[in-house]
């Protein structure tokens, strides 16, 4: 063996760009987490109650129709283990945490900071943790530890079918790291964040298998994650086939039929002791093995059935939803980043292609069969995907991470097959680079704009207002001045109304701001209903004494007159109350005249 400098030195050479790769992740990780306000990521204000329901010593919970527990027919692994970490902590204030904003959805694909949020998030989701915000952050932070075990596993995957092109392990780890859809799932809370890894390390020990590294102890290792894995997600019942394949081709080699008995026996056996139990109780409570159908009983499936051809368009979506389509699909980076994302998979598909026709016309010797499970779990788990695609439009490109791995490995070896080693491993650490780069920048350029609050200013750094006010409401906010289009405005577009809130008081409710678009007649011809902040700053988390500048994009009718009169003020939804108005241009009961606006069709 080589002395102690220079066999410290080989190991960093060898394992040290994923070293890099996992620290990286794991920062990256952890900032995405604390982006995106709690219970906003995908599905994770269903998945979290499942784990309060267990860290309160509720034990396994039953699906019911409140919304809240649509997860409930989940296998219960993951939320158990998120359930160990949080269980000390009192959750009783949960509720405080998931108002509603009932302006949420508005314009959901546009690419602006309007109404993002499902909820309304205070103060409280800042630095001083405590209560149901510590443990919704623990959890998120266990996930992104839970998902650097799927980088991991990318590269042992990597090793195991390229040994002698380690390029093709981190390259592949690298590229599962720094998608910007997963890191901003491993920062939530969400069942996969396991089943990912557990997939992932159980293609890599079938990988071994293949090698005939088939000890006692993988294959005790085998059946464990197979277990594991199906008390994670249902997605793992991909994993059984996939198994039994591998274990068959085994058999088929050695020609010894007993070996397929004894080592499936012990991988099914032990999996079937792990995870049997889970699908007794679903039998048990909903007749039906997976909880499915009374899933589908509660939360109806797509109806009608999409075609193919329905499926097929929706494909550009869910593609995107796979690299970087943040909060409830509707933040997304920008257009012609997907197009580089797509040209990066459609040219790594061709090389691939490429390669396995050479191969097989000139029969090279090539590990075909771990390409083929490499190709065969991604289409397992596609299979599934569009599957769920046909019940349900929430399936989203995340539903594919269970086969991160694998398509990361099968797209790097399209691009550098055909490259001598050295110049594939500068391609590999280019496309890690670059991929580093966009989840590095894209916290800070797409995800927190879209749920910061509007500008607050004091008296002091107050910047030149357009037009002064001077209008009092109920006592506990003061308008004191607005901007308008300086020009005429165009049928059909939008315009921009930025109106200057001083807060009086503390708020005990959200109130809502509305701007009402009235014709010389009196008609009204358009509104604009919002929580301020577009949604991010509601009315809840106002400071006496600060100055907000409140900006609301207003539509235009296509057939607006030809000067319009822009009212404002506020209300309570609940009841429909306005806060009454004193002061300047008060126009009526609850409402403040800010002016006229002139409407002029764009030029030809």
């Amino acid at each position: 063996m080589n002395g102690g400098p220079v066999g410290s030195t080989g190991l960093w050479r060898r394992h040290g760009p994923i070293a890099l790769v996992l620290a990286a992740f794991v920062v990256l990780g952890l900032l995405y987490s604390q982006s995106t306000p709690l219970l906003e990521a995908p599905d994770e204000m269903w998945h979290y109650p499942y784990v309060k329901h267990i860290a309160d010593g509720k034990g396994l919970p039953r699906l019911s129709q409140e919304g809240e527990k649509s997860e409930f027919f989940q296998p219960p692994l993951y939320y158990a283990l998120m359930a160990l970490v949080t269980a000390p902590i009192a959750t009783d204030d949960l509720s405080e945490l998931t108002t509603p904003n009932p302006y949420w959805g508005y314009e959901a694909r546009a690419a602006t900071a309007d109404n993002k949020t499902i909820l309304v998030h205070t103060e409280r989701e800042e630095w001083s943790y405590r209560g149901a915000v510590l443990a919704i952050r623990l959890a998120r932070w266990l996930s992104v530890l839970l998902s650097a075990l799927t980088v991991w596993g990318a590269y042992l995957l990597g090793l195991e079918i390229w040994p002698e092109r380690r390029y093709m392990a981190w390259g592949a780890a690298a590229l599962v790291a720094f998608t910007p859809q997963f890191l901003y799932l491993s920062g939530s809370v969400n069942n996969d964040n396991l089943i990912a890894p557990l997939c992932t390390l159980v293609v890599w020990l079938l990988a071994g298998l293949l090698r005939g590294k088939a000890s006692s102890k993988r294959l005790v290792a085998l059946g464990a994650l197979m277990g594991l894995a199906l008390l994670t997600k249902w997605t793992a019942l991909a994993l059984l086939p996939l198994a039994g394949l591998a274990l068959g081709y085994r058999a088929w080699r050695s020609r010894s039929w007993a070996q397929l008995l004894h080592e499936g026996a012990l991988v099914f056996g032990l999996a079937a002791l792990l995870s049997g139990w889970s699908f007794v109780r679903n039998q048990v409570l909903y007749t039906d093995p997976l909880g499915l159908g009374a899933k589908w009983e509660i939360f109806p499936p797509r109806s009608p059935r999409p075609t193919w051809l329905d499926l097929i368009r929706e494909i550009p979506r869910k593609e995107i939803s796979f690299w970087a389509c943040f909060g409830w699909e509707n933040v997304y980076i920008a257009d012609w980043m997907y197009g580089v994302l797509r040209a990066f998979v459609y040219v790594g598909l061709l090389g691939l292609a490429a390669q396995v026709w050479r191969a097989w016309r000139r029969r090279e010797a090539v590990p075909w069969a771990h390409w083929a499970l490499l190709a065969a779990w991604v289409a397992a788990v596609a299979a599934a995907f569009v599957r769920w695609m046909i019940y349900t439009e929430a399936a989203v490109g995340r539903h594919l991470f269970p086969a991160i791995a694998c398509i990361m490995l099968l797209l790097l070896w399209g691009w550098t097959w055909r490259l001598p080693r050295r110049q594939a491993a500068w391609l590999a650490a280019a496309f890690g680079g670059a991929l580093f780069l966009l989840a590095a920048v894209t916290p800070f350029r797409y995800i927190r704009p879209i749920y910061a609050p509007p500008p607050r200013y004091s008296e002091a750094s107050l910047p030149p207002i357009a037009h002064s006010l001077d209008a009092e409401l109920g006592g506990k906010a003061r308008l004191i001045g607005y901007e308008l289009p300086e020009g005429p405005v165009a049928p059909g577009s939008k315009m921009t109304i930025t109106l200057y809130w001083q807060v009086l008081e503390r708020f005990e409710e959200n109130y809502s701001v509305f701007l009402h678009v009235v014709g010389p007649d009196g008609r009204l011809a358009a509104q604009r209903d919002s929580y301020p902040g577009l949604g991010n700053y509601a009315t809840v988390r106002w400071k006496p004494g600060e100055i907000i500048a409140d900006s609301y994009p207003v539509p235009v009718p296509a057939d607006a007159p030809a000067r319009l009169r822009i009212l404002t003020g506020m209300y309570l939804l609940s009841t429909m109350q306005r806060l009454p108005v004193t002061g300047e241009a008060v126009h009526e009961q609850g409402a403040i005249e800010l002016g006229w606006v002139d409407v002029r069709p764009a030029a030809p």
